[in-house]
């Protein structure tokens, strides 16, 4: 199973280093941003998708309440839990926060076992939010991510743990191709993979998903990218 991605985003190098190097120690993932723009690309494009946010409110481009608002305006992000922290504790601020869609707010100075907490406690909701539908519709198939089967009314197949990976990556981007360096950071990022292996095991992919009409496409010098029946159609 894939480690809960934590995005951490604050402009304090050296906070912002030493929160990294935690999360990371719990045996999460750690993506980092510096600014708030940066915070929501990697939000809404990354492939490995933030389980939960974690957001400064000082930030030198815009506010983290403006992050957290445009965070809840788009559909991709809109459910990620939003851990706000901040040096101001009054009524007034957590409201507005609150407001802006922000979960809960951590005050600066912070003992990092209350952060551990919080991520624990933001990432088991998010888990049962996830476990309460299992199935995931991808063309005219049907994934369940439990068992790793792709069906539909006549036919099925098994999905490998790579392989289930690999479409939930495209799937997550319906809108644009994963580039292979993307790939080898969210699904690879402690173990050796060569291009050529991605290559094979995307072939090995294709020609499951191929069976339901749903085509893994190769765009040259891009990446690949997922196209179903109801997209080629369009």
């Amino acid at each position: 199973m894939t480690e809960p991605n934590i995005l951490l985003i604050d402009d304090e190098t050296v906070l912002l280093e030493s929160l990294s190097s935690f999360v990371q120690s719990l045996g999460f993932q750690a993506t980092s941003a510096s600014t708030g723009e940066e915070g929501l690309r990697l939000a809404r494009t990354a492939v490995s998708k933030p389980d939960v946010i974690v957001l400064d409110l000082n930030l030198p481009d815009k506010s983290g309440y403006e992050v957290a608002q445009e965070l809840r305006n788009h559909e991709e992000t809109k459910k990620i839990p939003v851990v706000m922290l901040t040096c101001e504790d009054t009524q007034e601020r957590k409201l507005e926060g609150l407001r802006s869609g922000v979960s809960e707010y951590i005050t600066k100075p912070f003992d990092l076992d209350e952060l551990e907490l919080r991520l624990r406690f933001w990432l088991e909701q998010r888990s049962a939010q996830s476990q309460l539908s299992t199935e995931i519709r991808i063309g005219d198939a049907v994934l369940n991510l439990s068992s790793q089967i792709l069906s539909n009314d006549t036919q099925q197949v098994s999905l490998t743990s790579t392989e289930l990976r690999l479409l939930e990556a495209f799937r997550k981007n319906p809108s644009r191709p994963v580039s292979k360096a993307e790939l080898m950071n969210s699904i690879w990022s402690d173990k050796q993979v060569t291009p050529k292996n991605i290559d094979r095991m995307v072939s090995l992919l294709r020609k499951k998903t191929e069976q339901f009409g749903v085509k893994v496409l190769t765009i040259y010098g891009r990446g690949y990218q997922l196209v179903t029946p109801e997209e080629k159609a369009s």
